[in-house]
């Protein structure tokens, strides 16, 4: 009985240390701005394409926020403004169909996955944008002719 005391007292002072570590290297990641607020990008109810958001355009509205989330609104034609600079650090981003009343679907985003419904492609610093495309992997690849500038 007393070895298990022993080996248990050993494994919580590891998860303890493990815990302590993880949540400085959050706390600093904070601190220097690398890790920031999560993002949820809303699309019209079933758009399919190329998505192109400006920022940093003064003839925009700022992003707004729900919650802790950043709201990112895309328009039907996959076009998105704000004034608001282009987020930087590690972040959760979520990806959503946004009906007329309001109702959320979560879209797929699982990186160069082919099962992925979102395509993260490109900043463009210089020109203030993001590029994105919404879609299956069939339609990306189908869509490379048409892509935004």
């Amino acid at each position: 009985m007393n070895q298990l005391r022993v080996i248990l007292k050993v494994v919580g002072v590891i998860l303890g240390i493990f815990v302590a570590i993880f949540v400085v290297t959050i706390g600093i990641a904070i601190y220097r701005g690398k890790l920031a607020g999560p993002i949820s990008w809303r699309f019209s109810q079933g758009y399919r394409g190329w998505v192109v958001m400006e920022f940093q355009n003064p003839q925009c509205p700022p992003i707004a926020k729900e919650g802790l989330y950043l709201i990112v609104p895309v328009s039907a034609s996959g076009r998105g403004c704000t004034s608001a600079p282009i987020p930087e650090g590690w972040r959760y981003t979520r990806y959503e169909y946004m009906d007329s009343q309001g109702k959320q679907t979560k879209l797929r985003a699982n990186g160069w996955n082919t099962n992925s419904m979102i395509w993260p492609l490109s900043v463009n610093r210089k020109q203030k944008e993001w590029y994105l495309f919404v879609g299956t992997q069939d339609e990306l690849n189908r869509s490379w002719g048409s892509r935004p500038d």
